[in-house]
């Protein structure tokens, strides 16, 4: 991903100790940028975090295919990256992955009831066959 940055000849614009108006407009407007930038960065290292680990949970599919999908649930990837689910579902949303066995919606990797998966499912926590 291209690095985000503020653009210097702005932010050389900010005066230090000059409260005028135009300058708190500059400075207020430089914090922000610089928030934004922090959290796409924070949010890209997530989205990394995130995909790393569904990666290595589907290590059978990337190599073998559909049969070998392993059950996959979000509370196990939002445990392992620390993260809550919610912001690991987000993650996922609208994202794909290349893999070996073609392109992918990131949330094809999760299940979300037994009839989805098929005759593997979890229970707390524990794979288990009909």
């Amino acid at each position: 991903m291209p690095k985000l940055r503020v653009n210097q000849e702005y932010a050389k614009l900010v005066k230090r100790g000059d409260d005028s108006p135009d300058n708190q407009y500059l400075r207020e407007n430089l914090t922000d940028a610089r928030l934004f930038i922090r959290s796409i960065e924070e949010r890209n290292q997530n989205l990394l975090k995130v995909a790393t680990s569904i990666v290595r949970y589907q290590q059978e599919f990337l190599q073998h295919g559909a049969t070998a999908m392993q059950p996959l649930i979000l509370r196990a990837i939002a445990e392992e990256v620390n993260l809550h689910e919610s912001t690991v579902s987000r993650l996922t949303t609208s994202k794909t992955i290349l893999t070996p066995q073609g392109l992918f919606s990131l949330k094809h990797f999760f299940f979300f009831s037994r009839q989805q998966f098929g005759w593997r499912y979890l229970i707390n926590g524990h794979q288990c066959h009909d």
